[in-house]
C-alpha cells in the first residue's frame, strides 16, 4: 500500500499490465520529451490519457510481473524517444554490459541527474 508519487508531471500515455516482466506499468510523458516509467506496481491510481502534476500518487508499491515472489518496490526510470547522440560515446560504467547493447544509452537517462532535488 505504499503510494508511488509521480516525479514529473505530464501525460500518462500507458497504464495496465504491460507484460509478464514489467506487469503493472505507467509510463509519464514529461517536459522535454522525457518519459517516466514506472514497473511493477500493484495497482494504478490513473487511466490512460490523464493529466498528473509532480507528486501525484500513481499507484503503489507492487510485485507484479517477473517481480511476483520479491518485497513489493517499483523499477523507475527515465528515457527520450528522441536520442541523445552525445550519450553513445560516454562509457558505460558497466563492464557486464555487452557491447551490442550500447546504442540503447542514447535513449536511458541517469534519473539521479534529472530528478529536482529538495
Amino acid at each position: 500500500g505504499t503510494p508511488v508519487r509521480c516525479q514529473s508531471g505530464g501525460l500518462i500515455i500507458y497504464s495496465g499490465y504491460m507484460n509478464n516482466t514489467a506487469g503493472n506499468a505507467v509510463f509519464v510523458l514529461g517536459p522535454k520529451w522525457r518519459v517516466h516509467m514506472y514497473l511493477h506496481l500493484n495497482d494504478i491510481k490513473y487511466p490512460k490519457w490523464s493529466v498528473v502534476c509532480p507528486g501525484d500518487t500513481i499507484g503503489t508499491l507492487g510485485n507484479t510481473g517477473n517481480a511476483k515472489n520479491t518485497p513489493s518496490h517499483v523499477h523507475y526510470g527515465i528515457f527520450t524517444p528522441i536520442p541523445y547522440i552525445w550519450n553513445f560515446f560516454i562509457p558505460m560504467g558497466n563492464e557486464k554490459a555487452p557491447i551490442k547493447y550500447s546504442w540503447r544509452k542514447m535513449f536511458w537517462l541517469d534519473p539521479a541527474k534529472h530528478l529536482p532535488t529538495k
